[in-house]
């Protein structure tokens, strides 16, 4: 998920959109890996001393950045906690001074614009991920896997992955749809008992964890499994992974609050295959 915060540096040179005389540039890309720095070196730690060196080199040595306060700079950050990174680097900087993000996760309430920044993708699919295994005759299963011992406890949304635990077996009302819930996370992109799972699935949950992001819709999407978002109080960007300004993020997975866990999986079995059909066809 660290891709976008690598390639794009690297790949941006060889494309028609570099130049490299600043005088021509509309925009300027800052080529530090915040979210690698994050992940390797500082997690657990506070990340600010290292945020903050990065961004005084660039305001220090450059006269770019102080010309137009950050407004035509671009900051790349991936994986779960981009938009916390997001944050982080907002806070250092003159409140005035507000360069564009490339994140893979959109949450607003920490500072993500929809106006202003884009949600990236978490993966170059077509480098990592085919489609040699998707099924069209999909199980009766609602199917999640991931960590699930922390504790998470998000802005209002509960301990959602240990009640989920707590269902694991149960069937729906008529006996047509059982939730399977795995702990662990997949190990890459090439997991393909992972992908089975994702593409034989019914439904594939998206529940809330330690942020509101999580890759699993993408990879949903792309496996051919219904996605269902379950959290409470949260809109997902309408710019996250696809264009959605051509439709609605409902129309492509259900949302599910909180307090109708105890009804999940009879409200998920009484959807219509035709209903879910056509999410899958969008």
């Amino acid at each position: 998920m660290y891709a976008a915060e690598i390639l794009l540096p690297k790949s941006l040179p060889s494309t028609k959109y570099y130049t490299a005389n600043a005088e021509e540039a509309d925009f300027f890309l800052i080529p530090f890996y915040f979210s690698c720095a994050f992940h390797t070196k500082l997690y657990e730690r506070d990340p600010s001393p290292i945020f903050t060196r990065a961004m005084n080199l660039v305001i220090n040595n450059f006269p770019y950045f102080n010309r137009s306060l950050g407004k035509d700079h671009i900051i790349i950050s991936s994986h779960d906690h981009s938009t916390e990174i997001l944050s982080k680097v907002l806070s250092m900087l003159n409140p005035q001074a507000r360069p564009h993000f490339l994140t893979t996760t959109s949450d607003t309430s920490m500072g993500f614009d929809d106006s202003y920044d884009v949600a990236l993708p978490p993966y170059i699919v077509s480098a990592f991920w085919g489609h040699d295994i998707v099924h069209n005759n999909k199980s009766s299963v609602a199917w999640f896997r991931g960590t699930i011992g922390k504790n998470w406890y998000l802005k209002g949304n509960g301990y959602v992955r240990e009640e989920l635990k707590k269902m694991n077996k149960m069937k729906s009302t008529n006996g047509n749809l059982e939730l399977a819930i795995e702990e662990g996370n997949f190990d890459n992109l090439h997991d393909k008992p992972y992908r089975y799972m994702l593409s034989n699935a019914k439904f594939c949950l998206s529940p809330i964890g330690h942020q509101f992001w999580s890759p699993r819709l993408y990879e949903s999407f792309i496996e051919g499994c219904t996605c269902v978002f379950i959290h409470e109080g949260y809109e997902p960007s309408r710019k996250i992974y696809l264009p959605f300004q051509k439709f609605n993020i409902t129309d492509l997975c259900i949302s599910i609050g909180i307090n109708e866990l105890p009804t999940l999986l009879d409200k998920l079995a009484s959807i219509p295959d035709e209903e879910l059909e056509k999410k899958r066809n969008r």
